[in-house]
C-alpha cells in the first residue's frame, strides 16, 4: 500500500496511519459522522489494537477506515469519507484494504454495523461482498430529534480474501 490510484481522474493514496494522524482522523470523523470518535480511539488503534487507513488527495486527508482486531474476528468501527469524495472510489479503496489488512492478521471475518437510513453506505458493503446478519432495533439515538433507528449488522467471510501481497493500490 502506498501507492497512488487513479479513479474517475482523482488521484489519491492510501496508507497506514500513524500517532501523528490520531487527531486529524478524529476531525474528520467529527466533521462527517453523527457518531465520532476520540483521538486517543485513534491512537489505541494505530497503537496495536487495531489499524486505521487514511486517503488522502495530495496532503489533504479525505477519508478513513477504522479497524479493530478482534480474537476471530476484525471489526469495521468506522469508514468515514469527506462528501467531496463520494462516489469516486475512496471508500471502495478503504475497504478493500481494511479487509486485506483483516486477512493479513488472520481473521476470517470482518463484522460491522450501520445505520439503516444509511443505503449508500449498505450498497457499498453489500457490493463488496458483505451480507447482512441482522437487526439491532432502534439502536441508534438521534440526538436532535430524539428518535431511535435501526443498525443494520453486516459481515464479510475473509477466507477467500487476497493476503496484503497480492493486492495493488
Amino acid at each position: 500500500m502506498g501507492g497512488t490510484t487513479r479513479l474517475n481522474a482523482l488521484a489519491y493514496q492510501l496508507r497506514f496511519a500513524q500517532s501523528a494522524d490520531a487527531a486529524a482522523c478524529a476531525a474528520l470523523d467529527r466533521d462527517h459522522s453523527p457518531v465520532f470518535a476520540q483521538t486517543s480511539s485513534y491512537v489505541r488503534l494505530i497503537d496495536g489494537e487495531g489499524c486505521v487507513l487514511l486517503c488522502e488527495q495530495g496532503t489533504r486527508l479525505v477519508g478513513v477506515a477504522a479497524v479493530a482486531k478482534g480474537v476471530d474476528a476484525a471489526e469495521l468501527l468506522n469508514l468515514v469519507v469527506e462528501p467531496s469524495m463520494r462516489r469516486q472510489g475512496c471508500a471502495f479503496a478503504l475497504l478493500r484494504h481494511a479487509c486485506v489488512w483483516a486477512r493479513d492478521q488472520e481473521r476470517s471475518l470482518i463484522l460491522l454495523e450501520i445505520r439503516a437510513s444509511n443505503v449508500a453506505a449498505r450498497l457499498l458493503y453489500e457490493q463488496s461482498g458483505f451480507r447482512v446478519d441482522g437487526v439491532r432495533a432502534r439502536y441508534y439515538l438521534d440526538t436532535r430529534s430524539g428518535l431511535r433507528e435501526d443498525a443494520i449488522l453486516m459481515s464479510k467471510d475473509l477466507t477467500g480474501e487476497l493476503k496484503h501481497d497480492d493486492t495493488d493500490t
